[in-house]
């Protein structure tokens, strides 16, 4: 089913959102596993990123900031960072077809803005980027199904399409968050980003 989101409007992001330690050197930052990413392509957008950065390892999160031509990228531990941030030191990493610059960010963790959360739930939020086809319950069903029970899925229609999916569990969500996320429905369009959805989206799912 549709979701009103009038009073769910995407928030604009801040030139900085994630979390800083301002004891540590900008210039020459510790590992973390969080990526900083320049020279970024202004067309770039988060699927972009997971589809050009996913073989380093699993990525919690990633969030474009168009204007300043940055990003942000997560990965779920320090080994996919470190994979991604040395090979890009002897070789070019192209995002959206234009090469981009990694190095480690001075963050330890991106903050999740609108409806998305970092903390592990049973109910994931889907942004469907570049949706050439249309993509509704019966398809959002059809590609979440091998990955686990679905018991409830409703799409929101706003500036981006969205649609909140719930599995039976936290595990069956990180199961088919880790199948999805990054991956096209539609062979080279309508691709998905996949997030954990705050505990307090599960009252949409009705």
């Amino acid at each position: 089913m549709d979701v009103d989101a009038k009073d769910q409007e995407e928030i604009l992001p801040p030139s900085k959102r994630y979390r800083r330690d301002d004891n540590v050197d900008p210039t020459n930052p510790d590992p973390s596993i969080v990526v900083h990413v320049r020279n970024l392509s202004p067309k770039a957008t988060e699927a972009d990123l997971l589809e050009a950065l996913s073989h380093f390892g699993p990525i919690s999160y990633a969030t474009c900031m168009p204007g300043k031509r940055m990003a942000l990228v997560e990965f779920e531990d320090v080994e996919g960072a470190r994979s991604c941030v040395v090979y890009a030191q002897t070789n070019q990493i192209y995002v959206a077809g234009q090469a981009a610059l990694f190095n480690y960010s001075t963050s330890k963790a991106i903050q999740r803005l609108g409806l998305e959360s970092e903390t592990p739930n049973h109910v994931l939020i889907l942004t469907i980027y570049n949706a050439q086809y249309p993509v509704n319950v019966d398809v959002i069903h059809q590609i979440c199904e091998p990955h686990g029970f679905v018991r409830r899925i409703a799409m929101i229609r706003r500036t981006m399409l969205q649609a909140l999916v719930e599995f039976e569990s936290v595990e069956v969500a990180k199961k088919a968050k880790h199948a999805m996320n990054g991956a096209d429905i539609y062979s080279g369009c309508c691709t998905l980003k996949v997030e954990f959805a705050k505990v307090s989206q599960t009252d949409n799912l009705t």
